[in-house]
């Protein structure tokens, strides 16, 4: 996936900026327009009602106020823009560079070595099934408790792939691949995989020769990240 560049949309380093300034001001607008909306709004049934006193009743309006910006910024954003874009063709075109340029951000992090060793235990496990997701598996998240040494299920072409995921510091153990074969041998599925972002030890690497389990290691996760175009 190559990085997009404002040229393939028609725009130039200028037209950029002040496309973009011109954005933010109009967005602050809206942000603006939402809080007196919201507040208005809540005016309109608080005021009139009997309770609870007119102090109260104004620090209500402003909570409730703001709270209600919240769901109407975004909508009125996304009416605004969708508006915009059919009429303004240097707008649109601004629009699909960001997404575009979003969509490769996401994808750039994913190959670096640091996105993947900041990762939490169980945020590794969705990293790890969103990756295999983009690869054209079916994925299954399996619970945060008494998932028998399971964290994602995979399918494709017919395959059931049981996996386990370690996010840890150091390099997997034996013990954890004994477990997991024997997770293997009682779930009937056709493989396992062990994700390790630290590696493994010899003695794992000696335990899988001849058994259905794959390893995966950190260098593989990219290398796999890499395939995905989009």
């Amino acid at each position: 996936m190559g990085e997009p560049k404002l040229e393939q949309f028609g725009l130039t380093e200028e037209q950029y900026e002040h496309l973009t300034k011109n954005e933010d001001k109009r967005h602050k607008v809206i942000k603006g327009i939402s809080t007196v909306v919201g507040i208005m709004a809540w005016t309109l049934i608080l005021l009139p009602s009997e309770s609870p006193e007119l102090v109260l009743k104004l620090w209500l309006i402003f909570l409730f106020g703001s709270i209600s910006r919240l769901f109407l910024d975004p909508a009125l954003w996304h009416i605004y823009v969708s508006f915009r874009n059919k009429v303004y063709e240097d707008y649109r075109n601004l629009s699909l560079y960001k997404e575009a340029k979003k969509k490769y951000d996401f994808w750039w992090i994913r190959n670096q070595k640091e996105f993947w060793t900041s990762l939490s235990g169980r945020r590794f496990e969705q990293e790890f099934a969103f990756l295999y997701s983009k690869l054209g598996y079916e994925i299954q998240l399996t619970p945060t408790t008494a998932d028998r040494g399971i964290d994602v299920i995979l399918r494709k072409d017919g395959k059931t792939i049981i996996v386990q995921c370690k996010a840890h510091k150091k390099p997997v153990s034996p013990h954890v691949v004994r477990d997991l074969f024997g997770t293997l041998v009682d779930s009937h599925a056709d493989e396992a995989i062990l994700a390790s972002i630290s590696g493994f030890t010899t003695g794992v690497k000696k335990f899988i020769l001849g058994k259905n389990i794959r390893l995966i290691s950190l260098e593989d996760i990219i290398h796999l990240q890499k395939k995905i175009i989009e």
